[in-house]
């Protein structure tokens, strides 16, 4: 475990695997944290993983201020460059890790070797945005508490054998706890995402998009609709995942990811 100093910015992330091997860098989701990715991370032994905190999630520094997904590009960026200055990253995102996954492969494509996402969509519709809004509005009145049954209850479906209990109570517990100004500064970041086919469309990089069979907040067919618009991108669905799949199937996940890399 270790801190960075990235754009003025202090991030928490972890390591994981071989120092030698190939390089993953692993980005979470809304209400996540590196510790998302420890089962996935657990399958990559034979890789060097490196699973950060976003400003504002997690161990990583809170600051008061607008967050946007370029801001969160950027200090990505900055660690990406300070930790394997000569060599390609292999980005893995899930939800807003996508996102700013997307970001960086469309303006950084020579930092990166391949690409991964998923739960992620071609742009953030109106409704979804709206709604991302008046959550944060709820936090700031009632706090944390407020929105953590509803959130995991969609996004950790209990149709699906993984997570086990004790990883469902872990989670629950640290979505609580997080910050809710920083939660809430990177909802509004997820909001403000406009993307488009056209934007997906200059990401020049291999990338696989993957869904979760049972995702109920973005559901296959509307992720496929991401890869549709990458050039050359793979599309898989995972069958046993949901929303969070890297969680939900995180050996179905590694699997599906090595295959891509093999190609």
């Amino acid at each position: 475990m270790a801190w960075i100093e990235a754009l003025d910015t202090a991030i928490y992330y972890q390591t994981a695997g071989s120092p030698d091997g190939r390089p993953v860098l692993f980005l979470h989701e809304l209400g996540g944290s590196h510790a998302s990715w420890s089962s996935l991370t657990g399958l990559l032994d034979d890789c060097h993983c490196v699973a950060i905190d976003f400003p504002g999630a997690g161990r990583s520094e809170k600051r008061h201020g607008n967050r946007a997904l370029a801001e969160l590009a950027a200090v990505t960026r900055a660690l990406m460059m300070q930790l394997e200055p000569e060599r390609r990253w292999n980005l893995v995102g899930s939800a807003l890790g996508s996102f700013v996954a997307l970001d960086l492969a469309r303006n950084h494509p020579e930092l990166i070797e391949s690409l991964t996402v998923c739960a992620v969509v071609p742009t953030i519709d109106t409704t979804t945005g709206t709604y991302l809004r008046d959550r944060v509005e709820r936090i700031g009145r009632e706090g944390m508490a407020a929105v953590t049954e509803y959130s995991l209850a969609n996004s950790l479906t209990r149709k699906l054998p993984l997570p086990d209990d004790a990883f469902r109570r872990d989670y629950e517990y640290s979505f609580r706890c997080q910050d809710p100004d920083g939660y809430g500064l990177l909802s509004l970041a997820l909001a403000d995402f406009e993307g488009g086919a056209d934007y997906l469309a200059g990401i020049d990089v291999p990338a696989l998009v993957m869904a979760g069979a049972h995702d109920f907040i973005w559901p296959p067919a509307l992720v496929k609709l991401v890869a549709d618009a990458i050039p050359g991108a793979a599309f898989h669905v995972l069958e046993e995942g949901g929303h969070f799949a890297h969680v939900q199937c995180p050996q179905a996940f590694a699997a599906r990811m090595r295959e891509f890399w093999r190609a």
